[in-house]
């Protein structure tokens, strides 16, 4: 007498097709959003961030942080986003 898994039976390769009928309109309906978020958000961000470490010769550089540091308008920012952010992040944790 031996003992089998339940993926030995033959029925399992059966219900892995029923599992994917199922599945795949679902992904085909996500494919609008993944195609919309990759477009407008995910792209855009990365360019950003490209552009960031690229200095005016066309070369890999940190030159763009260094003046984010030695600036006080940079710094009066950065000042401000982390305060709000912190204060905000207080106020959420206590109300839920």
């Amino acid at each position: 007498m031996s003992v089998t898994s339940i993926g030995d039976t033959p029925t399992a390769g059966i219900a892995e097709k029923r599992r994917w009928r199922y599945t795949a309109p679902w992904l085909l309906l996500l494919a609008p959003a993944i195609l919309f978020l990759t477009a407008l958000f995910f792209y855009p961000v990365l360019q950003v961030l490209w552009l960031s470490v690229i200095g005016g010769s066309g070369a890999l550089t940190t030159e763009n942080y260094a003046k984010l540091g030695s600036s006080p308008a940079y710094l009066q920012s950065l000042w401000v986003t982390f305060n709000l952010s912190f204060w905000t992040t207080v106020i959420c944790d206590i109300c839920w």
